[in-house]
């Protein structure tokens, strides 16, 4: 039908067969071989929504300590974690069918572990 992606939306391909990998990987998240790309000016009949994208699971920790230095006065310290157990979070694969170098593959991750550490004087 025409659309390129603006605020009308993408164009959707043809499902044409099972869309599951028995062990998806980022280089293959999906049976990209399941879809085919619709004739021109037609639309697919692939529904919305029908691919799960990869899970995410973080533990993020923040632990404090608080000195009194006077009783006006008083310091924390404070260090924070975020992806503790540096889980790989992957993000969503690339949805472009007409894209076949990167269809169906995930190109990027979340954030890494990262850890920050935080000194505050509080009068």
């Amino acid at each position: 039908t025409g659309n390129t992606g603006q605020a009308s939306g993408l164009d959707r391909p043809n499902a044409a067969g099972n869309l599951k990998v028995s062990n998806p990987t980022s280089e293959r998240w999906f049976n990209t071989d399941a879809f085919e790309i619709p004739d021109p000016y037609t639309f697919g009949n692939a529904g919305r929504n029908i691919i799960r994208g990869p899970g995410f699971a973080s533990v993020d920790v923040s632990l404090n300590r608080r000195f009194a230095v006077s009783e006006f006065v008083d310091v924390k310290l404070e260090v924070q974690a975020f992806n503790l157990f540096n889980r790989t979070n992957f993000n969503l694969p690339e949805l472009n069918a007409d894209d076949s170098g990167t269809f169906g593959r995930i190109l990027s991750a979340k954030a890494p572990r990262q850890v920050q550490f935080a000194l505050r004087l509080n009068f």
